[in-house]
C-alpha cells in the first residue's frame, strides 16, 4: 500500500477545497510539527470506526484496559467542521473499533467526498458554493469533486398543529336560573 504524505492532502497545493483545511492543519500538528509542507512525512495517524459508525482519528495505540477499549483520539467530524473546536481526549469503547487501513489513500483520491459520501458536510462557507455545479433549471446539481449527481425533489406534506390559547371561562349556570324546584 502506497503511503500518503502530509503534502498530498494540502488544500493550498491543489488550489481547491477538495481537502479540508482544518483536517490538514490537525494532521500536520498531530504529526509533531509545523514544518514545511514539502517535508516528505507519511501520515501515521490511524482511523477507526466505532459501533455507531463514527470515525475517530487516533494518535496513540488502541488499548484494552479494564474490559474496555480505549484510545487518545478526536472525532473526525470535529476536525472538518469550522464551528466546533477540536478536542482530543481519551475515549472508551465497549466493542473494539474497526481500523480503516485504506482511509488516507481513499481520502487522497476523493477528499471530503470520501468522508461524507452523502454530501451533508457543510464545512467552510466557500465550500458550499464551490462544491456544486447547478443545472439551468436549478433542479439538478453535480459535485465538482466526485461527480455525484443529485436531483431536487419537492414533497408536500400536511402538518397538523395544536394551538393553546388562554380564554375567559364559559359562564356558569347558577341553580336559581333553572326551572323552579318543588
Amino acid at each position: 500500500m502506497k503511503p500518503v504524505y502530509v503534502r498530498d492532502i494540502d488544500p493550498r497545493r491543489h488550489k481547491n477545497p477538495l481537502f479540508s483545511n482544518r483536517l490538514f492543519r490537525y494532521v500536520r500538528k498531530a504529526m509533531d510539527g509545523v514544518g514545511p509542507v514539502k517535508d516528505p512525512r507519511p501520515i501515521k495517524l490511524r482511523i477507526y470506526k466505532d459501533a455507531n459508525g463514527f470515525l475517530w482519528i487516533c494518535r496513540g495505540q488502541l488499548r484494552f484496559i479494564g474490559g474496555k477499549w480505549e484510545m487518545y483520539c478526536v472525532k473526525l467530524n470535529h476536525t472538518l467542521m469550522d464551528f466546533e473546536p477540536v478536542r482530543e481526549y481519551i475515549r472508551t469503547f465497549d466493542k473494539e473499533p474497526c481500523e480503516i487501513k485504506t482511509f488516507w489513500q481513499q481520502y487522497a483520491k476523493k477528499g471530503v467526498c470520501f468522508v461524507d459520501p452523502w454530501h451533508r458536510w457543510m464545512g467552510q462557507t466557500k465550500d458550499r458554493a464551490e462544491r456544486w455545479e447547478y443545472s439551468k433549471s436549478k433542479k439538478k446539481r453535480t459535485c465538482r469533486y466526485c461527480g455525484r449527481v443529485e436531483v431536487l425533489k419537492t414533497y408536500k406534506r400536511r402538518v397538523t398543529t395544536t394551538l393553546d390559547l388562554w380564554q375567559l371561562p364559559a359562564p356558569e349556570k347558577s341553580p336559581s336560573a333553572g326551572p323552579p324546584t318543588q
